[in-house]
């Protein structure tokens, strides 16, 4: 869509009005002058006839040639005349003379007189007369009365081109005008346009986070007014901010409290058990008497719990303290590479566990951070096992996408209901007797922090599977 400032519509707006004002009062004023100025020639050509009948009455009944001439020559020194025609009672050409050149038919305009006896008896016609129509006599008007006809044609060029000068006139007025008006429509434009656009701006700088913008009120017209209600808009949301900190604050120290309290219950809880382990086989081995053997599967159980107890303690910190993300661009099938041979075959031979893997040639390198990158996709992966109660499948694909890739890893383990999806990325949330819940909150926090994506669906046939989108530039 192309886009038009104010400035430019309000100058074409004006352009348009002074256009078609001067339009049509163009050819009102053409029109009026052109019939005022034809109904003045029209007058004065049949002033000029009546004149010359007044003057050639006796010459025509005595048929005086050289006499109706001359009348005739003095009519034709008139600028407008073009030609002079007499004709007697016989219809006999007593007179036909006419200025060289030719004149075009749309300048010609043709009048014609009677001449009667007695010059009050002279009757004008404003229009041409054909032959056939002065035979025919006027209405009214003894035919024997008549003792002459008249004919002239005058030129109507001088009426044209006067016309024509003034319509180059008015159009000359028409474009100054214009200009001025466009000159003048220009600068209110821009007195109303430059506070509109210094609201805009401030607009997007609001928009933008600074708060502070004022802008000074220039006038107290609509505009005026305009800035003086954003003006206070700003200061209404100043203040409604600092409510909103302020809200904020208290949830953040609330939640932080009630996390602090999930987090000391939950260490709590895993800990009790890994620590009476532990308690119970220091107690057996410091009993008199133990035997050899059982001191030493009772330090196994002590090495077991002491690992548990370090693994649950990474999880709590990869989720309370996570590491920043120190990132390179990565081929994300070496990756998938390194995380299927590092996987616990033992699980899947016990739980006899199919895995398929499908990685794209040709994939693009993306801007992550390996490390986190590998712990969050084999958490999936673990998620994934622990899926499958016996016998199933794991299938792992890679492919390209518009500006990044896309990661699939596919369980046909017993599924995940919709109201448990967005649930599992909740921190402690699980359905295990033992772990921590905090796998898949773990992978969620990374994922967004690489300005990615991870979804869940069901698995045509049951099952689950996840999608993690990457940019190449995360």
């Amino acid at each position: 869509m192309r886009k038009e400032s104010l400035n430019t519509k309000i100058l074409i707006l004006t352009t348009s009005l002074f256009v078609v004002c001067s339009l049509i009062y163009g050819i009102f004023f053409s029109y009026q002058s052109k019939s005022a100025l034809m109904d003045e020639f029209i007058i004065r050509g049949n002033s000029l006839l009546k004149n010359l009948a007044l003057n050639a009455e006796v010459e025509i009944l005595i048929e005086n040639r050289e006499a109706l001439n001359s009348l005739a020559e003095n009519l034709l020194q008139e600028k407008d005349v073009r030609s002079v025609t007499i004709i007697g009672d016989n219809e006999q050409v007593l007179v036909d003379i006419a200025k060289p050149g030719q004149l075009r038919n749309e300048y010609k305009e043709t009048m014609s007189m009677y001449v009667a006896k007695g010059s009050d008896q002279n009757i004008s016609d404003r229009f041409t007369l054909s032959l056939r129509e002065r035979n025919s006599g006027q209405p009214g008007r003894d035919r024997e009365e008549m003792i002459g006809y008249i004919e002239a044609v005058f030129s109507k060029k001088g009426i044209f081109d006067t016309i024509d000068a003034m319509r180059r006139s008015m159009f000359l007025a028409a474009l100054v005008a214009t200009l001025i008006g466009c000159i003048i429509a220009l600068y209110y434009s821009r007195s109303i346009v430059k506070p509109v656009r210094r609201l805009a701006s401030a607009t997007t700088r609001i928009a933008r986070g600074d708060w502070e913008t004022k802008l000074p009120i220039g006038s107290m017209d609509e505009v005026g007014q305009l800035t003086d209600s954003f003006n206070k808009m700003s200061e209404s949301l100043i203040e409604k901010r600092k409510e909103l900190e302020a809200t904020y604050r208290e949830l953040s120290k609330q939640e932080r409290m009630a996390e602090i309290g999930n987090f000391s219950m939950m260490i709590a809880h895993e800990l009790k058990n890994p620590l009476g382990i532990i308690k119970g086989a220091i107690d057996i081995i410091a009993k008199e008497g133990v035997k050899a053997e059982v001191s030493r599967t009772m330090m196994g159980y002590i090495q077991d719990e002491v690992k548990r107890l370090n693994r649950l303690v990474e999880d709590f910190l990869s989720f309370a303290r996570p590491n920043p993300a120190h990132k390179s661009f990565v081929d994300i099938n070496h990756v998938m590479n390194k995380i299927v041979n590092l996987i616990p075959l033992p699980e899947f031979k016990e739980k006899e566990i199919t895995l398929t893997v499908q990685l794209a040639e040709d994939i693009a390198e993306v801007n992550v951070d390996e490390h986190q990158i590998y712990q969050a996709i084999v958490n999936i992966f673990n998620n994934a096992i622990q899926a499958i109660p016996q016998e199933g499948e794991i299938t792992v694909k890679t492919e390209s996408r518009p500006n990044g890739i896309l990661i699939t890893i596919m369980d046909t383990g017993i599924g995940i209901g919709d109201e448990e999806k967005e649930k599992v990325f909740e921190p402690f949330f699980t359905k295990k007797q033992s772990g921590t819940g905090l796998g898949l909150a773990v992978v969620r926090k990374i994922i967004d922090n690489h300005k990615g994506e991870i979804t869940i669906t069901a698995r045509e046939g049951g099952g689950t599977i996840f999608s993690v989108g990457l940019p190449i530039n995360g």
